[in-house]
């Protein structure tokens, strides 16, 4: 999803492109060589459907050129293997997070909040939201640095 939505305008777009790379890795999963790594593979199929994606949307603007989307895929395949180690480093520092600046996090991220919605959820002001996420993340990337350096590289 992270190199999805790193070449396309919109989330929904990358969601969409989400699904259709998930029902293309399912129907050619047969194909899937087991003695090499699965994410540059499912990486790969992700690509072409950007690719493909783009040729759709080539009437509208602002579109990576190809070459823009072939250096992102190149650099998220060549990590594939990191973002697992991050997703673990950032499960774990969530649980040491208190649980107010969780919730935060949740509603800005994973609800897809903004600081003024957030706010009118929690009873509280727009200011005190964004002052509260951004200690919130800062907590959350000091925590991560830790873990991640932490982490001996393979």
């Amino acid at each position: 999803m992270a190199f999805l939505r790193s070449v396309t305008p919109q989330l929904a777009d990358a969601e969409d492109l989400l699904q259709d790379t998930a029902r293309q890795i399912a129907a050619r999963f047969d194909e899937y060589d087991k003695a090499r790594p699965f994410g540059p593979w499912a990486m790969g199929i992700a690509k072409y459907k950007v690719m493909e994606w783009r040729r759709r949307q080539a009437k509208g603007a602002l579109l990576l050129e190809e070459e823009a989307i072939a250096a992102i895929h190149f650099s998220y395949s060549e990590r594939s293997a990191d973002w697992q180690q991050v997703g673990r480093a950032i499960d774990q520092c969530l649980k040491t997070a208190s649980p107010a600046a969780e919730e935060l996090l949740r509603l800005r991220y994973l609800e897809e909040l903004k600081p003024a919605a957030i706010a009118e959820k929690l009873g509280t002001t727009a200011n005190s939201v964004s002052v509260r996420l951004s200690r919130a993340r800062d907590a959350l990337r000091d925590c991560l640095r830790k873990r991640l350096k932490e982490v001996p590289s393979s």
